[in-house]
């Protein structure tokens, strides 16, 4: 028996691209646990792959609903520009977040808990070494698996999740209309995603973020000589100090820049991670950094804020 959820994109002139994530296996029924917790990390490692590679575009996914007497559950996804514009080109972005998606997993049922022996850079791609076997996958999934500890986690979870459910034979994503698939877990390797990931040992993390909108909150506009310029800002929904590094917008300040509570920073933001031994997590350690400041925007200003 399969239980599908079907992943659809809207389009211009309501063109509709769908994506079918499949559990297949011998049950009648699925714990709703098992089938939404593992729904939630997949949706996680879609938004974190967004995030390092298209930081330029809000990515929304929405259930559209349950059909009666139907186990296919309906998931829209929009694409639009973090200003609130509606994107294009659509479809492009998506193929691409679950192209990578796709990487990734083959990725780490490839190297285990291994490190690869040696990485090439062909093209757009990497050929991944190791004990003789090679494969070749998209840059950015090598990348994010390498440093993204939210990746890390979401496949340790979903691993949880899915290797105690032994009716499933595998979970599968395809486009739908197409007989290829853009990803496949069988049951084999659902305690592999589990395993150590050897570039995340480390206790400590980051990510630099961009074009991120920070709401000004209180700033210091008359820092102390030689110490840190501590900004009190509003992050996703959430308060946040940040250390202003950015040497030419400090220069601005200092030069007569009038910025004012409620004005934006569209800025590129650090964020610091530690690892929670309790869970086996990474989490942010309170720590952020200004790097670059792209833009000040007023308060009068309209934009729309994705909250992820």
């Amino acid at each position: 028996m399969a239980l599908l959820f079907n992943v659809s994109i809207n389009m211009p002139k309501k063109k509709i691209n769908a994506f079918e994530f499949k559990y297949e296996g011998q049950f009648n029924s699925l714990d709703a646990l098992t089938v939404l917790h593992s729904q939630i990390n997949f949706v996680t490692i879609l938004k974190e792959i967004k995030d390092h590679k298209f930081p330029e575009i809000n990515l929304s996914i929405d259930i559209k609903g349950v059909e009666k007497g139907s186990l296919d559950i309906n998931h829209l996804i929009e694409v639009a520009a973090v200003t609130g514009m509606f994107v294009q080109d659509n479809y492009k972005y998506i193929k691409t977040i679950f192209t990578i998606f796709g990487d990734i997993i083959k990725l780490k049922k490839f190297l285990k808990s291994k490190k690869a022996d040696e990485v090439k850079l062909v093209g757009d791609k990497v050929e991944i070494h190791l004990h003789g076997d090679n494969m070749v996958i998209h840059e950015d999934a090598f990348k994010i698996y390498q440093k993204s500890p939210v990746i890390t986690n979401a496949l340790a979870n979903t691993s949880k999740t899915l290797a105690q459910e032994e009716q499933i034979d595998y979970v599968q994503v395809s486009e739908k209309g197409k007989k290829s698939n853009l990803l496949k877990i069988d049951k084999e390797d659902f305690e592999l995603l589990g395993e150590e990931n050897p570039y995340m040992s480390s206790t400590t993390d980051e990510q630099v973020l961009k074009d991120q909108i920070l709401f000004i909150k209180k700033p210091n506009l008359f820092p102390d000589k030689n110490k840190r310029l501590v900004w009190e800002m509003i992050h996703r929904g959430r308060d946040i100090k940040a250390v202003i590094l950015d040497a030419d917008f400090k220069k601005q300040i200092n030069e007569g820049l009038r910025i004012a509570q409620g004005d934006r920073l569209r800025a590129v933001l650090k964020v610091y991670y530690k690892l929670d031994e309790r869970f086996n997590a990474y989490i942010e350690s309170g720590k952020y950094d200004v790097i670059k400041v792209e833009e000040v925007i007023e308060r009068t200003s309209e934009t729309k804020f994705d909250f992820i």
